[in-house]
C-alpha cells in the first residue's frame, strides 16, 4: 500500500548559505529540492579558478545520512561543481533536485541542476572521472521558467565490471554492499566452486595455480568469519581476489560463510532470493550473528 506523501517546506541556515527547502517521500522515491540562494552564496578562487559555494555538499549529505562516505563524497563535489557554473553563468533562481530509489544497499540516487541559462556547459564541467558523462538539455523556457538542466545518475554501491557481473551471475551468487563498493558472499558448499570460476582471470598465475590458491584463501576467510559470528561479531573479513579481463582489472571483495550462517542470516532478513538482491553486508552479517545467538542452548546455572 502506497504510503502518503510528506511535505516539508522551510528555511535551512547552516550559517553559510540558506536555503528553501522541499521534502516528499513515497512509496518507491524521496525527492527533496533545494533553491539555492544566490545572495549568500560566495566564491572562492582556486587559482584562477572561481568556485561559488552554495552548500550544496553539505545539504547532500544531511539529506543522505546512511549512504556511504565515500559515494557522498564523490557525488557532492560534482554536484557542488555543477551548482557553482549555473551561479556563474546565469541569472535569476538555481535548484537543485535530489531523487533516491531503491533499498538500501542498492539504492540509485538521480541529481538535477536546474538554471536559466542558455549556452551549453563546458567539457569541464560535463566531463566527471567518476561518474562519467554528465547529461544536458538546453529548452525554451518551462512553466517554471527553466531553460536549461544538468543530471547525474550515482548508485550507492559502485557496481561490478559487467564482465564480472555476468561469471557470478551464473552460479547467483548475492550481492553484498560494503562501504560504497560491491562484493559477493559465498556459502561452503560452493568455496571450491568460486574458486575455479575465477582461476582463468587471475593476472599472473596459471588457472591450476590460481584455482587451489584462490580455495586456500576462501577457506582461511570463511573460518575467521564463523568464528565472529559464532561469537556474535557481524564484522566479517573478506578474500579478495585481483581479477583481469582483456586490458581492464578490478578487485572482488568474496565474504565466505558456512552453510548455517549463510541461511541463517538471508532467514533473519526474510530475504528467500538473495541472489536477487543487493545487500549491505552489516545487516546480512548482524542478521546471521543474532540468528545464531538466538539458537544456542540456555547455559545451565552454576550450582
Amino acid at each position: 500500500m502506497a504510503q502518503p506523501m510528506r511535505h516539508i517546506s522551510g528555511v535551512v541556515d547552516d550559517g553559510t548559505t540558506r536555503f528553501a527547502a522541499d521534502d516528499e517521500r513515497g512509496a518507491d522515491a524521496t525527492r527533496w529540492l533545494l533553491d539555492a540562494d544566490r545572495a549568500t552564496a560566495h566564491t572562492t578562487y582556486f587559482g584562477n579558478t572561481p568556485h561559488t559555494d552554495a552548500g550544496v555538499w553539505d545539504w547532500m549529505e544531511e539529506k543522505l545520512p546512511d549512504w556511504p562516505a565515500e559515494r557522498i563524497d564523490d557525488a557532492g563535489l560534482t554536484l557542488s561543481e555543477t551548482v557553482s557554473h549555473a551561479l556563474q553563468t546565469s541569472e535569476g533562481k538555481v535548484q537543485v533536485e535530489l531523487r533516491s530509489t531503491g533499498e538500501r544497499g542498492n539504492r540509485e540516487l538521480q541529481a538535477v541542476v536546474r538554471d536559466t541559462g542558455t549556452t551549453p556547459p563546458p567539457e569541464g564541467v560535463l566531463e566527471d572521472a567518476v561518474h562519467g558523462r554528465l547529461d544536458y538539455q538546453l529548452h525554451d523556457p518551462d512553466s517554471d521558467g527553466w531553460t536549461r538542466q544538468v543530471s547525474m545518475s550515482v548508485r550507492e554501491s559502485r557496481p561490478l565490471a559487467p564482465w564480472l557481473d555476468e561469471i557470478l551471475d551464473r552460479s547467483r551468487y548475492p550481492r553484498v554492499s560494503v562501504d560504497g563498493e560491491t562484493g559477493i558472499a559465498v556459502r561452503s558448499r560452493d568455496y571450491t566452486k568460486l574458486a575455479r570460476e575465477l582461476s582463468p582471470y587471475h593476472p599472473s598465475s596459471s588457472p591450476e595455480v590460481a584455482r587451489n590458491d584462490n580455495d586456500r584463501e576462501i577457506r582461511h576467510k570463511g573460518r575467521v568469519n564463523d568464528a565472529r559470528l559464532w561469537a556474535g561479531n557481524s564484522n566479517l573479513e573478506p578474500a579478495i581476489f585481483t581479477l583481469q579481463s582483456g586490458v581492464e582489472t578490478t578487485d572482488l571483495p568474496v565474504y565466505p560463510v558456512r552453510n548455517k550462517n549463510f541461511d541463517e542470516g538471508w532467514n533473519q532478513l526474510g530475504i528467500a532470493e538473495p541472489s536477487e538482491h543487493t545487500t549491505v553486508l552489516g545487516d546480512f552479517a548482524k542478521a546471521a550473528a543474532d540468528g545464531l545467538q538466538q539458537g544456542r542452548p540456555t547455559p545451565l546455572p552454576e550450582e
